[in-house]
Protein backbone atom coordinates (compact mmCIF):
# COMPACT_ATOMS: atom_id res chain seq x y z
CA UNK A 1 0.00 0.00 0.00
CA UNK A 2 2.73 1.94 1.09
CA UNK A 3 4.19 1.94 -2.65
CA UNK A 4 1.22 2.61 -4.02
CA UNK A 5 1.11 6.21 -2.32
CA UNK A 6 4.66 7.05 -2.74
CA UNK A 7 4.75 6.07 -6.76
CA UNK A 8 1.00 7.32 -7.01
CA UNK A 9 1.07 10.57 -6.03
CA UNK A 10 3.79 11.73 -8.18
CA UNK A 11 2.39 9.86 -11.24
CA UNK A 12 -0.96 11.53 -10.35
CA UNK A 13 0.97 15.39 -10.17
CA UNK A 14 2.30 14.64 -13.53
CA UNK A 15 -0.43 14.42 -14.74
CA UNK A 16 -2.33 16.94 -13.54
CA UNK A 17 0.92 18.96 -14.70
CA UNK A 18 0.98 18.02 -17.90
CA UNK A 19 -2.91 18.45 -18.76
CA UNK A 20 -2.70 21.90 -17.21
CA UNK A 21 0.63 22.56 -18.97
CA UNK A 22 -1.38 21.78 -22.61
CA UNK A 23 -4.16 23.84 -21.54
CA UNK A 24 -1.69 26.93 -20.76
CA UNK A 25 0.15 26.58 -24.06
CA UNK A 26 -2.84 25.87 -26.06
CA UNK A 27 -4.51 29.32 -24.76
CA UNK A 28 -1.08 31.27 -24.76
CA UNK A 29 -0.93 30.09 -28.34
CA UNK A 30 -3.95 30.92 -29.78
CA UNK A 31 -3.65 34.66 -27.87
CA UNK A 32 -0.28 34.66 -29.92
CA UNK A 33 -1.29 34.12 -33.16
CA UNK A 34 -4.26 36.40 -32.56
CA UNK A 35 -1.63 38.97 -31.47
CA UNK A 36 0.48 38.44 -34.91
CA UNK A 37 -2.60 38.91 -36.86
CA UNK A 38 -3.20 42.15 -35.26
CA UNK A 39 0.36 42.93 -35.79
CA UNK A 40 0.34 42.31 -39.24
CA UNK A 41 -3.26 44.04 -40.30
CA UNK A 42 -1.72 46.88 -38.09
CA UNK A 43 1.41 46.82 -40.26
CA UNK A 44 -0.51 47.10 -43.45
CA UNK A 45 -2.64 49.58 -42.84
CA UNK A 46 -0.55 52.04 -40.65
CA UNK A 47 0.63 53.45 -44.24
CA UNK A 48 -3.32 54.00 -45.57
CA UNK A 49 -4.12 57.15 -44.38
CA UNK A 50 -0.99 58.65 -45.88
CA UNK A 51 -1.82 56.64 -49.29
CA UNK A 52 -5.61 57.93 -48.92
CA UNK A 53 -4.53 61.37 -48.23
CA UNK A 54 -1.96 61.49 -51.38
CA UNK A 55 -4.98 60.14 -53.64
CA UNK A 56 -7.41 63.10 -52.11
CA UNK A 57 -4.64 65.82 -52.94
CA UNK A 58 -3.92 64.48 -55.86
CA UNK A 59 -7.66 64.37 -56.92
CA UNK A 60 -8.34 68.32 -55.34
CA UNK A 61 -5.35 69.36 -57.79
CA UNK A 62 -7.11 67.85 -60.84
CA UNK A 63 -10.18 69.13 -59.90
CA UNK A 64 -13.14 68.58 -62.16
CA UNK A 65 -11.06 66.76 -64.72
CA UNK A 66 -12.01 63.15 -65.18
CA UNK A 67 -8.43 61.96 -66.37
CA UNK A 68 -7.38 62.00 -62.85
CA UNK A 69 -9.39 58.77 -62.39
CA UNK A 70 -7.29 57.20 -65.70
CA UNK A 71 -4.44 58.74 -64.51
CA UNK A 72 -4.50 56.64 -60.79
CA UNK A 73 -6.33 53.99 -61.29
CA UNK A 74 -2.92 52.09 -60.27
CA UNK A 75 -2.91 53.55 -56.89
CA UNK A 76 -6.51 53.27 -56.65
CA UNK A 77 -6.54 49.74 -57.46
CA UNK A 78 -3.58 48.98 -54.66
CA UNK A 79 -5.49 51.35 -51.83
CA UNK A 80 -8.67 49.10 -52.37
CA UNK A 81 -6.46 45.96 -52.41
CA UNK A 82 -5.51 46.94 -49.91
CA UNK A 83 -8.36 48.11 -47.51
CA UNK A 84 -10.12 45.24 -48.89
CA UNK A 85 -7.56 42.38 -47.43
CA UNK A 86 -6.68 44.08 -43.99
CA UNK A 87 -9.57 46.57 -43.54
CA UNK A 88 -12.26 46.38 -41.01
CA UNK A 89 -15.91 45.45 -42.13
CA UNK A 90 -16.58 49.27 -42.27
CA UNK A 91 -13.75 51.00 -44.61
CA UNK A 92 -14.63 48.02 -46.84
CA UNK A 93 -18.08 48.58 -47.19
CA UNK A 94 -16.81 52.43 -47.89
CA UNK A 95 -14.25 52.10 -50.54
CA UNK A 96 -16.73 49.54 -51.93
CA UNK A 97 -19.33 52.54 -52.44
CA UNK A 98 -16.30 54.54 -53.76
CA UNK A 99 -15.14 51.94 -56.11
CA UNK A 100 -19.03 52.05 -57.43
CA UNK A 101 -18.09 55.86 -57.74
CA UNK A 102 -15.64 55.87 -59.96
CA UNK A 103 -16.85 53.04 -62.23
CA UNK A 104 -20.53 55.08 -62.56
CA UNK A 105 -18.03 57.99 -63.02
CA UNK A 106 -15.79 55.94 -65.56
CA UNK A 107 -18.84 55.04 -67.55
CA UNK A 108 -21.12 58.46 -67.45
CA UNK A 109 -18.12 61.17 -66.61
CA UNK A 110 -22.11 63.62 -65.99
CA UNK A 111 -23.82 61.36 -64.03
CA UNK A 112 -21.76 61.81 -60.51
CA UNK A 113 -20.39 64.43 -59.51
CA UNK A 114 -15.98 64.70 -58.80
CA UNK A 115 -16.67 66.22 -55.19
CA UNK A 116 -18.93 62.73 -53.75
CA UNK A 117 -15.47 60.80 -54.61
CA UNK A 118 -13.73 63.31 -52.21
CA UNK A 119 -16.20 63.18 -49.41
CA UNK A 120 -15.70 59.10 -50.03
CA UNK A 121 -12.11 59.45 -49.84
CA UNK A 122 -12.41 61.80 -46.73
CA UNK A 123 -14.75 59.19 -45.30
CA UNK A 124 -12.23 56.28 -45.69
CA UNK A 125 -9.56 58.25 -44.59
CA UNK A 126 -11.22 58.70 -41.15
CA UNK A 127 -12.39 54.89 -41.05
CA UNK A 128 -8.97 54.12 -41.51
CA UNK A 129 -7.98 55.90 -38.48
CA UNK A 130 -10.34 54.97 -36.60
CA UNK A 131 -9.68 51.61 -37.20
CA UNK A 132 -6.08 51.88 -36.42
CA UNK A 133 -6.88 53.81 -33.01
CA UNK A 134 -9.07 50.91 -32.25
CA UNK A 135 -7.11 48.44 -33.36
CA UNK A 136 -3.66 49.86 -31.24
CA UNK A 137 -5.73 49.87 -27.91
CA UNK A 138 -6.85 46.27 -28.08
CA UNK A 139 -2.97 45.10 -29.28
CA UNK A 140 -1.58 47.82 -26.51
Amino acid sequence: MEILITSGIPAVVSIIGFVLTYFLNKRNFQEEVTKQRLNVQLEKTSRLPYHIQELLVQLVEAGNSQKHIVKHTDSMRDLLATVFAYGSRDAILLATNMQEQIYAMQRNPDSVSPYSLIAYYILLLCQVKYDLKCNSKCNG
